[in-house]
């Protein structure tokens, strides 16, 4: 379990993160409409349940995006090789555990839950002084992913309110790199929020996400296929983006936070895309 203490945490002098990313909706949709052949693969997985699918539909949803048969059975081969997929003599095709645990973050994102919060807070210390470039950036990556901001150079922190499963993790995950305990802020914590994470910027991306989906629920429901591709493209945009949901406190969020609507309005859609993806 994490160690308990108590100290004092200021706003201090960390550089806040951008919730949506840094980019604008405007810039992450079109990005997305370039996907190339393993992003196709790797988004179609990570969005079934189970994760495992025949390579021939594969190369259907390939279609969609025009790359080509052989296009896509030579993405399946190489990622078969890295160890990002599975397969069988079926030719069925299956993410790795990795990838797996990686659809267990996103699933979780989207159901967005928390837990009652105590006021207390969760300090990441890192305490790997020697370790390689590479290392490092592992690390950080690590500490994102289980949604704690930097709020100064080694320091790593967030509201402890994501649960039991949660703090399993970031003892598995950080345990041997960093000292973890709890503190309770000498400040605001609205303050310190403001300080370590972007949440307008969230806000806003999540709003012209939502407006897009809007846009394609009536041709959803009238089963016109042409949506497949822009459908995909929006959803895979909204699972990112969830994933940058820091999910924060009830108390430490804006009235307007648009976290439970962008969750709402993804699940609308999601039904009526994957009935039309099902009957295609």
């Amino acid at each position: 379990m994490v160690a308990t203490s108590t100290k004092n945490t200021s706003a201090g002098t960390s550089s806040k993160i951008e919730a949506s990313g840094g980019a604008a909706t405007a810039k992450v949709v079109p990005e997305l409409k370039r996907l190339n052949a393993r992003s196709v693969v790797l988004s179609t997985l990570l969005g079934t349940q189970p994760p495992r699918m025949p390579a021939q539909r594969l190369v259907r949803v390939g279609e969609l995006f025009g790359i080509r048969e052989g296009t896509i059975r030579t993405a399946l081969t190489r990622m078969v090789q890295s160890g990002d997929l599975h397969t069988d003599e079926r030719s069925w095709y299956s993410l790795s555990e990795d990838l797996q645990a990686r659809q267990r973050r996103q699933s979780s994102s989207v159901v967005g839950q928390s837990e009652l919060w105590n006021g207390s807070w969760t300090v990441a210390v890192v305490t790997t002084e020697e370790s390689s470039p590479r290392d490092r950036s592992a690390l950080r990556n690590q500490l994102r992913l289980l949604r704690f901001a930097e709020q100064r150079p080694g320091v790593w922190v967030r509201p402890d309110n994501l649960g039991v499963e949660w703090r399993v993790l970031v003892n598995t995950h950080l345990g041997a790199s960093c000292f973890l305990y709890s503190a309770t802020p000498g400040g605001r914590d609205l303050d310190l929020v403001d300080n370590l994470w972007d949440l307008e910027s969230w806000s806003r991306t999540a709003r012209a996400l939502r407006k897009e989906m809007a846009t394609m629920l009536a041709g959803l429901r009238a089963s016109e296929v042409e949506l497949l591709r822009p459908g995909f493209v929006i959803s895979a945009a909204v699972l990112r983006h969830l994933q940058r949901d820091p999910l924060l406190p009830v108390e430490l969020l804006d009235r307007r936070w648009e976290g439970r609507s962008l969750r709402r309005d993804y699940q609308v859609f999601d039904e009526l895309y994957r009935q039309l993806l099902a009957t295609w």
